[in-house]
Parts: C-alpha cells; sequence; structure tokens
C-alpha cells in the first residue's frame, strides 16, 4: 500500500500549488478533485484511515480545497462508505 507522511504531501503540493489553485478555482474543479481523491483513497489500503485526513488536511491548509465543498463532498457526493468513513473525523474537525 501507499504510505506518505504529511511532508510528502507538503512538498507535492508546493510544487503543484499553482496548477492546483487554478483547477480548483470554480466548483467543479473543487469537485473533481475530490472525485480524484476518493477514487484514488482505496489504495491506501489498512492506511486509508489514517492517511486520508493527513492527505484532506494539506489540500485544506494550502487553500487548495475549501471547507464548504470539503463538507458537500462527503455529506452528500461521497459513495464510497470506507472513503467517507475515513474522512469523518476531518469533516467533523472542519464543521466545529
Amino acid at each position: 500500500s501507499t504510505m506518505f507522511t504529511n511532508k510528502d504531501v507538503k512538498t507535492e503540493l508546493a510544487k503543484h500549488k499553482d496548477v492546483l489553485t487554478k483547477f480548483t478555482r470554480s466548483k467543479a474543479g473543487q469537485s473533481n478533485l475530490l472525485k480524484c481523491i476518493e477514487t484514488f483513497a482505496p489504495s491506501l489500503g489498512d492506511q486509508l484511515k489514517k492517511q486520508l485526513p493527513v492527505l484532506l488536511k494539506e489540500f485544506y491548509d494550502a487553500d487548495i480545497l475549501v471547507e464548504e465543498f470539503i463538507v458537500q463532498w462527503h455529506d452528500k457526493e461521497c459513495a464510497d462508505a470506507a472513503v467517507k468513513a475515513a474522512s469523518g473525523p476531518f469533516v467533523t474537525w472542519l464543521k466545529e
């Protein structure tokens, strides 16, 4: 399974932030990135619960994904039960 750290994610986001920021300016872009994450997340295997919140938080902290769309995706659009469960604690934190 794929393992990454906060530092790995930060490094990659820094490299690609300009493109990702342009891509996610619109609601459709935010939605598409979240769908990509949802598609990728199962490849994390047994690390899903630990790694998905790290990934989402780094995208959020880098201002690539915004709270409104993360919550909407989690609550209404995410079809993968395991991904929804793994992202739940981060979404709960956002809502508080």
